[in-house]
């Protein structure tokens, strides 16, 4: 009986040996299979295809290329992508690289041919990709608009990338962005689908930085920290600014003539509700609300310059309207920050500044394609740090820029504006207080009209000399002429001497600048006894 037994148990571990010793054979087969013919076979394929995507221009190079199992997976390692119309030194700075790519879940008819593909995930690992736009339309083989062919992934993992774009011919990348990183869910490139609701369920992008030149070489825009979330369409950049690559005076000495010279920097800008679908479908941008922080709006002018040909300027509302895509946002809303307005006259070295701190601007309504619709403003500043200035703001869309401004300015000593108005109207107020300052006018494409009332008290002012800035024996002449006869010293009482604004726009100048001369227009007939 226990011989019996004995040859059972034999003759089962017998079997269990045949088994477990086929299965070694079927498992070093298969291995040596996938080693010696799949993974080689496929990455034959897998470089023809990129080969023929690609088109002549391009040749890719796979370092390895490995097949896994359970589940069923891809991974290349080592890519390289050489342009091949470039040479020396241009084909290697245009030499793009991927660490790895990992393909997961794939179907075995995939690994045969298919052409309906779905994929559990695609993850993009350490690229460092150069791209030419302008060459892209020849890096392409023959496509088939009609071909059936459908491809679905379930997640797409782009991480730690870095993308250099260039312009034709340049070797210096004109965009740069530094560690993209990309979250997709539920891509869908069946040929039935056509919206972005129906090609991807949901995207998060994210980078460290992005920089782009613009094509004239004299500014540059960076953004520090940018985040999109398809849903629910939140944009966010921590840092974002518009950096001249020239100074105030060196920009206009390239030019060869004088021109506005900007300096833009902001904090935390977001804009929440963005319709990333309208936008690619209907090439509107639609959103509920964009908040910017801290927004330095700093715009110069060096006038020692000759002036630029003369070219018409529509006014920013004007601009806007004729933007080749729709926009519709509810609100724009402008927390703290600066904005300064800076002429250096013709023969001085220094500039004079209107600066107004602490502002405060919201905008309602913000729409480019319905003319029977207007845009609010309302604006909150601290002009030269020492005096509160409210202004209401009505922009409309019609071909002739028009805008109605109306706003008030609360007391300050007007001694304080001298560094305004010394090298900018060559006039130095010794004296005067200015109680309350209230305007209201229109303005358009060719000129402003409208009223301002100034109240104030024992003005006097020095006219100075155009070079040095000082009194000399003439202009204590002109002083005293100005202060006793052509100037009023006070413009109180139960009525006021009410100013009139009426100003020609200058067509090329900004529309601070045209703001800002209006009213200083509207002071002077305020001030002035003729």
């Amino acid at each position: 009986m226990r011989e019996e037994k004995k040859n059972t148990f034999s003759k089962s571990q017998k079997r269990w040996g045949i088994a477990i010793i086929s299965l070694l054979v079927v498992l070093v087969a298969a291995t040596t299979w996938v080693a010696f013919y799949a993974e080689p076979m496929l990455k034959e394929r897998v470089e023809e295809e990129a080969d023929q995507f690609l088109g002549s221009d391009i040749d890719i190079l796979i370092g390895d290329l490995s097949i896994g199992y359970f589940p069923l997976s891809v991974t290349l390692s080592d890519i390289e992508i050489i342009p091949l119309q470039r040479t020396g030194e241009d084909a290697e700075n245009l030499r793009s690289n991927i660490e790895r790519v990992r393909v997961t879940g794939i179907p075995v008819g995939a690994l045969l041919g298919s052409d309906d593909i779905s994929l559990r995930s695609l993850v993009i690992s350490g690229a460092d990709l150069h791209i030419v736009p302008d060459k892209m339309a020849g890096l392409f083989g023959d496509t088939n608009d009609d071909a059936d062919e459908d491809l679905k992934i379930r997640s797409i993992t782009i991480e730690n990338t870095n993308i250099n774009i260039y312009r034709g011919g340049e070797s210096e990348a004109h965009t740069t962005v530094d560690s993209l990183n990309l979250q997709l869910s539920s891509l869908d490139l069946s040929a039935e689908t056509h919206q972005l609701n129906q090609l991807i369920g949901s995207a998060e992008i994210s980078a460290r930085k992005i920089v782009h030149r613009l094509s004239d070489g004299h500014y540059r825009v960076e953004a520090e920290n940018p985040h999109f979330d398809l849903n629910p369409g939140n944009f966010t950049v921590n840092s974002f600014a518009v950096i001249p690559e020239y100074s105030p005076h060196e920009l206009p000495e390239r030019l060869g003539h004088e021109t506005d010279h900007f300096d833009i920097r902001a904090d935390n800008i977001q804009l929440r509700g963005f319709r990333a679908a309208e936008w690619l479908d209907s090439n509107e941008l639609i959103a509920d609300v964009l908040d910017v922080e801290n927004l330095i709006l700093d715009i110069s002018r060096d006038k020692n310059f000759p002036d630029k040909p003369r070219t018409v300027d529509p006014l920013l509302n004007v601009q806007f309207a004729d933007f080749p895509f729709a926009v519709s946002l509810d609100s724009i809303n402008w927390k703290g920050g600066m904005i300064l307005y800076r002429e250096m006259e013709e023969g001085q070295d220094s500039f004079g500044e209107i600066r107004f701190e602490d502002v405060d601007i919201e905008f309602a309504g913000i729409q480019n394609r319905n003319p029977e619709q207007t845009i609010q403003a309302s604006a909150r500043s601290e002009f030269l740090g020492i005096s509160t200035l409210t202004v209401d703001f009505e922009f409309f869309l019609a071909n002739n820029g028009r805008q109605n401004i109306r706003g008030k300015l609360e007391q300050i000593d007007l001694k304080e504006l001298n560094p305004v108005l010394e090298p900018l109207a060559f006039v130095r107020i010794d004296d005067g207080q200015l109680s309350s300052l209230e305007f209201e006018f229109t303005a358009d494409d060719e000129k402003s009209t409208g009223e301002i009332e100034a109240i104030y008290q024992d003005l006097s002012i020095k006219i100075l000399d155009e070079e040095t800035l000082e009194e000399s024996t003439s202009d204590n002449i002109m002083s005293f002429v100005a202060n006793l006869v052509a100037i009023r010293s006070s413009n109180d009482g139960d009525e006021p001497r009410i100013g009139e604004i009426d100003f020609d726009r200058e067509e090329d100048r900004s529309m601070f600048n045209y703001w800002w001369k209006s009213l200083r227009d509207g002071i002077k007939s305020t001030v002035q006894r003729f």
